[in-house]
C-alpha cells in the first residue's frame, strides 16, 4: 500500500524512501508519486540484498545524518 494515496500499487512500479520508521526496520516506504531522494524498485531491492537498510547502524547513520 502506497504511503502518498493509500493505495494498493504495483511494487514494482513503486518509488521508495530510504529512511521510513517501518516494523521489520528496514526503512523502505512505498510511494506512487516520485519525490526528491526516492528511489526506483530496482535500487530499493539491491540495497535490500546488500544489506543496506536502517537496520544497519553505518547506513541509518548515513541515512539520518547523526
Amino acid at each position: 500500500m502506497s504511503k502518498d494515496s493509500s493505495k494498493w500499487i504495483n511494487a514494482r512500479k513503486a518509488y521508495y524512501s530510504l529512511n521510513e520508521i517501518t516494523p521489520m526496520g528496514y526503512g523502505f516506504g512505498a510511494y506512487e508519486k516520485k519525490e526528491d531522494g526516492f528511489v526506483t524498485y530496482e535500487l530499493m531491492s539491491l540495497k535490500m540484498l546488500r544489506g543496506e537498510t536502517m537496520n544497519n547502524p553505518l547506513i541509518q547513520k548515513q541515512l539520518l545524518g547523526n
